[in-house]
């Protein structure tokens, strides 16, 4: 039944194999990570384990997860930049977990008026739900299914420990658990999880014993809790250095909460209606005060049922509590209120949901219709495997993606960008800004960078600055449009001007690498050496993989004679971009003013490679051949 399970699941969402990466994470998270891009190094390795413990990831990673990041090498290693072998990795990961799934409540109900075949439907359930979509078929999701494997690998892990205890057993719980809480961090809320557990189907509190009980078999998983705290101080602290979390200051507890429990109703009814799915989806609304107290009412009546029923439907409570506690870490408790509803985010909190709905539709009519069951149970599967093909379709590429997003639903200012830049890319550049201008009437600032992004790549500078000043003006706190807009003003001429930009852009973000960058290039262009190292070392903490900003720091440290630190530089620029063809001169002319002439003779050959009437190479060349160096000739910074 196992492998039934799986081969079915993974079934389900096979056609996705033949698609390709999303413009929308893919790119910066998967195509365009220069790690990633290595597969399995030294260095790729090195940085998976350790760079968002150092909070330098961004913008390759929102938070730690070194597991997730080493199965993205592998990948690599395997299929290289592929999508194909990507998407079957992920696919193959939730066929294992659907598997998984059935193996963790068939083994743990036996004995608690369970059955193997409530716990095949509840696992065929979730493996094909067509809200399973977004996590198995988009590739940057790999966290997702990936996570969700070790999910069902810690419970069978820790049912093993529960019908034998020891300690070695309970240590390999909290190491599946760490591997899990790595993959993704998610998984902060399993060991709470486990307790539910604890009381059914496991029935590990004794008659009487009530929170005692709970409060005994929380200290036994005491190592669990403790690297959930520790996991959660990570992930606050990496969120809130990237920006991702608000103050209760600007966000308040109340609008939380208020906010908290219309998506509670919301993940709640989509489990039996999931449209639409759509990626991206909007943000969430303000909600009059009637529907915050109605969603208020239902999570209220829901839970006291399924506590009044706790003795007779011990499951009920369970699966309850299971969907109200994973959904904590994303309902908006943590981050800003309005966030969107989101598929994804189902992946694991609605296998409670599923377990409850299984057995309580089970008792309920099992002894009237015991019959129609099966039937039932086979449509019903049928019928959300179907839906899961059907959706699966739209992520073939992603004008077909975007463009379903705009059409089934409303104020969706993000997927009317992400159009707008599929079309672009296509050259559709009428159709492109028809898509940025709707997206300009919902929200201003983000569709006016966009214009003027896409315009200054097109050279209309005077309708880029109209552009991006309407953006700040619109917010003013935008840190991305005034650095684009002073990148604009400078290619203008306007110095002054841009550097007032850029600045400004700093007084809203101090850590802006490319702010950062751009005042830095502006300083040294000025003679202001000192300042333009230490502006270009900030960029380079906020962002150590600005090739630019190496490339630059080596210029300047060229120019001041600082020569075995210009060259560690122009190597750190070129692995990050082989084909920089000024870098290469550079570092060859570097070389050869410390008497490395065959070193230099090779950096030269490289840029004349990539850039065949490349002047000051040629030049160089030249030089080297006829006599020893005495200048330097390089690029500019």
């Amino acid at each position: 039944m196992a492998l039934l399970l799986a081969a079915t699941s993974a079934a389900v969402y096979s056609r996705a194999i033949g698609y390709g990466f999303v413009d929308f994470d893919d790119g910066h998270f998967v195509q365009d990570n220069p790690f990633v891009r290595e597969g399995l190094t030294a260095r790729s390795i090195r940085w998976a384990v350790t760079a968002h413990l150092t909070f330098d990831a961004w913008p390759y990673l929102d938070y730690w997860q070194p597991v997730t990041v080493l199965s993205r090498l592998l990948d690599v290693e395997m299929f290289g930049m592929d999508p194909r072998g990507h998407h079957a990795t992920n696919i193959l990961l939730h066929g294992l977990s659907t598997a998984l799934l059935f193996l963790a409540l068939d083994s743990m109900t036996r004995t608690a008026g369970g059955g193997f075949w409530r716990s095949a439907f509840a696992a065929a359930l979730w493996g094909v739900h067509p809200l399973r979509v977004e996590s198995v078929v988009w590739i940057t999701e790999r966290k997702d299914v990936l996570a969700g494997l070790f999910w069902m690998l810690t419970l069978l892990v820790y049912h093993r420990y529960v019908r034998r205890p020891g300690a070695g057993r309970m240590a390999a719980v909290a190491a599946v658990f760490a591997l899990g809480l790595m993959a993704k961090p998610f998984l902060i809320t399993l060991p709470f999880v486990l307790v539910l557990l604890d009381y059914w189907p496991l029935r590990r509190f004794a008659p009487g014993e009530g929170w005692r009980g709970a409060a005994r078999l929380v200290r036994e998983k005491i190592a669990l809790f403790a690297m959930t705290v520790a996991a959660t101080a990570i992930g606050i602290r990496s969120q809130m250095r990237i920006g991702y979390l608000s103050s209760l200051a600007q966000e308040p507890l109340p609008m939380r909460i208020a906010g908290a429990l219309v998506d509670y109703v919301r993940y709640l009814t989509r489990l039996a209606w999931p449209y639409p799915m759509a990626l991206p989806r909007p943000d969430s609304p303000d909600w009059p005060p009637a529907v915050i107290l109605a969603c208020a009412l239902v999570v209220f009546l829901v839970t006291a049922v399924a506590w009044r029923l706790r003795g007779s439907r011990p499951y009920l409570i369970v699966g309850w509590l299971w969907f109200l506690g994973v959904l904590v870490p994303v309902i908006g408790f943590v981050q800003p209120g309005k966030i969107p509803l989101t598929d994804r985010y189902t992946y694991l909190s609605h296998i409670g949901l599923i377990v409850a709905v299984t057995w309580g539709t089970a008792d309920v009519l099992a002894a009237r219709f015991a019959r129609g069951l099966a039937p039932a149970g086979a449509a019903v599967l049928v019928t959300c495997a179907m839906a899961s093909i059907l959706q699966a379709r739209y992520w073939k590429d992603p004008l077909t993606l975007f463009g379903h997003a705009v059409a089934v639903t409303r104020d969706n200012f993000v997927a009317h960008y992400a159009l707008g830049h599929a079309l672009a890319a296509e050259g559709r550049m009428s159709e492109a800004a028809a898509q940025y201008e709707i997206g300009r009437a919902i929200r201003p600032a983000p569709a006016e960078n966009t214009m003027g992004t896409m315009l200054a790549a097109e050279g209309h500078l005077d309708e880029a600055v109209a552009h991006f000043r309407e953006a700040v003006k619109s917010d003013p706190r935008y840190a991305d449009a005034h650095n684009n807009l002073g990148v604009v003003l400078l290619r203008q001429g306007k110095v002054a001007e841009a550097r007032r930009a850029y600045e400004t852009a700093l007084r809203y973000r101090p850590r802006h690498a490319g702010a950062l960058f751009n005042l830095a290039r502006l300083a040294a262009a000025e003679g202001h050496a000192d300042e333009a190292l230490a502006l270009l070392a900030g960029a380079l903490a906020a962002n150590p993989d600005l090739d630019g900003a190496y490339y630059s720091r080596a210029n300047v440290l060229a120019a001041a004679g600082r020569f075995p630190e210009a060259e560690a530089d122009y190597r750190r620029a070129l692995r990050l971009r082989p084909a920089n063809a000024d870098a290469h001169n550079n570092l060859g002319r570097v070389l050869a003013l410390q008497g490395r002439r065959a070193e230099a003779m090779t950096e030269y050959d490289a840029a004349l490679a990539l850039v065949p009437g490349h002047a000051l190479a040629a030049a160089n060349r030249a030089e080297l051949t006829a006599s020893p160096p005495t200048g330097g000739a390089v690029e500019a910074p």
